[in-house]
């Protein structure tokens, strides 16, 4: 058996509490200076077990999860045009109604529609080509046997039924009484130029209207291109027939 002896100097008593089987505490004054004194005693020592207060958490408490909390999300704001637009009011629109008479105005009114087994309408017949008040002979070879026979120089109006220079200098130029009279002296002769384009490649002749001036034999001489007037006409005329020493 152990004597605890805890003594202070100033007569104030401590105690201290041993958890022992057979442990005996005894009181006795304490000294200042702290100094513990621990006699022995005949009896046989019973060791101290010192007891440590537990820890507040256990290692292996079980864990509390705090409940889940489901939060409704706020719904997803619209635009500001959408929220306006459903703002606004929608317009009535008023019903119309019409009567027979005015359903059928309207049904005649819609176009026409060709059907896929109706023929589509022909395209617009072109004029036929204008040669005012000269005497043309249609042809290239039956101009050119002409004017060797006659032995007369060559007129040559290269022309097209879609040209509408062609058109105007026949029906202003070749009616002037002037231009009529002069042309007389040539063997006049009118080439389509779609229906002869060889002749248009032998003369080198691609813009329309062209006047050709040429020997009896088909010699080039002297050429106007586009629509001129009837003074000019008359000038060429008279250059070619001086060219070719005819009068």
């Amino acid at each position: 058996m152990i004597d605890l002896h805890i003594v202070g100097s100033n007569g104030v008593l401590a105690m201290l509490v041993c958890v022992c089987i057979g442990c005996e505490v005894t009181e006795a004054p304490l000294p200042l200076s702290g100094n513990l004194r621990v006699s022995p005693s005949s009896a046989t020592p019973i060791p101290l077990v010192a007891i440590e207060s537990p820890p507040r958490v256990a290692p292996h408490a079980p864990r509390i999860e705090s409940p889940t909390v489901l939060r409704a999300l706020p719904a997803e704001t619209p635009p500001a045009d959408a929220r306006l637009r459903a703002a606004r009011p929608k317009a009535q629109l008023p019903e119309l109604s019409l009567r027979p008479a005015d359903a059928a105005q309207l049904v005649s009114l819609r176009p026409s529609v060709t059907a896929p087994n109706q023929l589509a309408p022909a395209p617009m017949a072109l004029p036929p080509i204008a040669h005012g008040r000269i005497a043309f002979i249609e042809g290239y070879t039956a101009g050119l046997q002409r004017a060797a026979s006659d032995n007369k120089p060559l007129l040559l109006f290269f022309t097209a039924r879609w040209c509408h220079y062609c058109h105007q200098m026949a029906d202003e130029a070749f009616t002037d009484a002037q231009v009529v009279a002069w042309s007389q002296r040539f063997t006049c002769v009118l080439i389509d130029a779609d229906a002869d384009r060889g002749t248009c490649q032998r003369y080198g002749v691609s813009s329309f209207p062209t006047l050709q001036m040429a020997t009896a034999a088909g010699v080039p001489i002297n050429r106007m291109l586009g629509k001129h007037p009837a003074s000019d006409v008359i000038a060429q005329m008279q250059a070619a027939l001086q060219a070719t020493g005819s009068r």
